[in-house]
């Protein structure tokens, strides 16, 4: 399968990575750190992105218990 260097799949966290590793331009360590740390970015643009949404319901899910619980609750009752 031949796709075209242009094609949208390529912006996707680690394909670029992958694909110079497949042809050689990196070794698996170091394709791995820089897949690791793109997505680490991408996380933090997200974090960022959420942070601005008004009405966002935030759900700690490590502290928390019965979490899916209140989630249901807040889906079927708390709008």
């Amino acid at each position: 399968m031949n796709i075209p260097r242009t094609a949208s799949c390529w912006q996707a966290i680690g394909y670029s990575h992958i694909r110079k590793y497949l042809t050689e331009k990196l070794d698996l360590k170091e394709t791995i750190s820089l897949i690791k740390r793109d997505s680490r970015r991408y996380a933090k643009r997200q974090l960022t992105w959420f942070k601005k949404v008004d009405n966002i319901k935030w759900y700690d899910l490590i502290r928390s218990k019965n979490v899916t619980e209140k989630i249901i609750e807040y889906v079927n009752y708390g709008r």
